[in-house]
């Protein structure tokens, strides 16, 4: 199905993903599971995440492989690749299922396109379930992409973990798209210290990130700019849901109040080989901080 795993499509955090072909000539995408050891959990958690899901914009799942150590999950074959310079909504993760979905995973490149443009959301290996009725979403670990990991997601001093974490992540997506360039870029042979958020908010006029533009466009991406402040808020409380992003991007410019400058929450490039470090240094930080708070 997939010629011996050549065309290969893309490498994920849990493995690669290739071009194959259904035995009806239907091209498709299959996710090669890496290390596949132990129950499973991140296969099965994709399995069944998105076994829930029916949504012109989520990726469709047609079939998968469970087998031992051997495990794969088939999708539909999104011809134009992942999302770089346009995002869309997870307003049916959190409020159209009956068990709401937090991804955790949430950038540009799990979001694909297919033959028309239509983006689909993808990659559910790391996305928990919960009960809509319940705000807080149990974890044991950090999980995510650096530069695009919500504050409370590796630290609980920032807040509790929910589906506002994906907010945090979509705003950041949105900030990326605007301002043309990564808040976080592992490619990079220097770490940046640039805080994407901060800067895009200290910008005093927003059309010189684009050069020349209209009055329109100009309206638009001061929207969108507002929208991605108000979404990567430190505080979880202090994020929309997705729902009210919705509402705020198919609003009025007028209408929309000043975020807060967000706090200056600066990743860097080695986030991704040093979460563990990084974690520790930050709760022991947050807890020294209020342990003098305390004494005095």
């Amino acid at each position: 199905m997939t010629n011996s795993f050549v065309d290969k499509l893309g490498q994920g955090g849990f493995g690669g993903v290739y071009k194959g072909e259904l035995p009806d000539g239907r091209p498709v995408a299959v996710k090669v599971l890496k290390n596949s050891k132990g129950d499973g959990e991140e296969f099965v958690n994709e399995v069944v995440s998105i076994s829930r899901t029916s949504h012109v914009n989520i990726v469709t799942l047609l079939g998968f492989c469970f087998e031992r150590t051997k495990r794969a999950l088939i999708y539909e074959y999104m011809s134009n690749g992942s999302l770089d310079k346009f995002i869309y909504r997870l307003e049916y993760l959190h409020r159209g299922c009956n068990t709401r979905i937090v991804h955790f995973d949430i950038k540009p490149h799990n979001i694909l396109l297919d033959t028309d443009f239509c983006p689909k959301i993808s990659d559910f290996g790391l996305a928990k379930l919960c009960k809509r009725e319940e705000s807080m979403v149990s974890m044991t670990g950090a999980r995510g992409t650096a530069g695009y990991i919500a504050p409370e997601v590796f630290c609980k001093n920032f807040g509790g973990v929910s589906y506002k974490s994906d907010v945090y992540s979509y705003g950041m997506m949105v900030l990326e798209m605007v301002g043309g360039k990564r808040n976080i870029d592992i490619g990079e042979s220097q770490s940046s210290e640039i805080f994407l958020p901060n800067c895009m908010y200290e910008s005093e006029e927003v059309s010189s990130l684009h050069g020349v533009i209209t009055d329109e466009t100009e309206e638009t991406i001061k929207k969108m700019v507002t929208v991605g402040l108000w979404c990567v808020q430190t505080n979880p409380l202090d994020r929309p849901s997705m729902t009210k992003v919705v509402e705020m991007l198919e609003g009025s410019l007028q209408f929309l109040q000043t975020p807060p400058k967000p706090f200056l929450y600066s990743p860097i490039t080695s986030l991704e080989t040093n979460l563990t470090a990084s974690t520790s240094r930050a709760c022991a930080l947050s807890q020294k901080e209020s342990g003098m708070a305390a004494i005095s």
